[in-house]
């Protein structure tokens, strides 16, 4: 009797844990190893092959009317150069109930992440700084989508 229980234990706790939703570290974190992983054909845009995982309904595939091959290139640079952050770290987290702002850095690029919490964590469109642009490194899609002015939750706080 007590081998069942623990069995059922094991699976009631296996079960709940998988309920659980990943932190928005956790989803930029897999989003830039995913991304680094996408393959696409010349012509192709980035940000429309990004797996439906990681989109919230605040993210607009690109549409271009005429495929330009500079429209395509100009599209696809922020994704490029996001997929490089893949090799780099988290600089900071800011996290309320309903959204998040997620700073990833490497080689002297800044990517900010907003997320928005939509049955677990999901993107919006993300922003690109250098580290030594002397302007504020901001969740832009936060703040001017959403028009959330919290500095606490969409600011990047640097050191002076």
């Amino acid at each position: 009797m007590n081998k069942y229980l623990f069995i059922l234990s094991a699976l009631f706790f296996i079960s709940n844990s998988n309920a659980k939703y990943l932190t928005p570290d956790d989803v930029v974190i897999e989003f830039l190893e995913d991304l680094n992983k996408l393959k696409v054909e010349d012509g192709e845009l980035l940000s429309n092959q990004v797996n439906n995982k990681y989109k919230s309904s605040y993210w607009n595939d690109i549409i271009i009317e005429k495929q330009d091959k500079k429209d395509v290139i100009f599209a696809n640079s922020i994704f490029v150069t996001l997929k490089e952050l893949n090799e780099g770290g988290l600089l900071q987290s800011n996290i309320d109930d309903k959204f998040a702002c997620v700073f990833v850095a490497d080689k002297g690029v800044i990517g900010a992440f907003s997320l928005v919490f939509e049955n677990g964590w999901k993107l919006m469109s993300p922003s690109l700084y250098w580290s030594n642009q002397n302007i504020p490194k901001t969740c832009s899609a936060l703040q001017y989508e959403l028009n959330i002015k919290n500095d606490a939750l969409i600011l990047l706080k640097e050191k002076q």
